[in-house]
């Protein structure tokens, strides 16, 4: 019998894509990439493994905020599409090499 982690596992062994799009609930120093939702968290577990780039799709309240499940380090996206960033992040990402697209 397989846990769902491993079912998840099995299932994005058969999908490769360029580019991923997610989101998440709350992105904090402390907490970093954060949900709310626990079946979120095997998606993202195998999110770097299934893609070239990720990019994360965040509006400006979503700084400084922290979710029940933590699903990734700040650090762990290759690009963050936003509106506006508190500019403690901004730089930090940068300073990372993390592309910042404003939207």
């Amino acid at each position: 019998m397989f846990t769902s982690s491993e079912k998840v596992s099995q299932y994005f062994n058969s999908i490769f894509v360029n580019k991923a799009f997610t989101s998440a609930t709350a992105i904090d120093f402390k907490g970093e990439i954060t949900v709310t939702r626990e079946l979120s968290t095997f998606i993202y577990k195998e999110l770097p493994k299934i893609t070239n780039r990720w990019f994360l799709m965040a509006e400006f309240s979503k700084f400084e905020h922290v979710a029940m499940y933590q699903v990734a380090k700040i650090t762990g996206p290759d690009c963050y599409v936003i509106d506006k960033i508190p500019e403690k992040y901004e730089k930090y990402l940068i300073e990372q090499g993390k592309e910042l697209i404003f939207a």
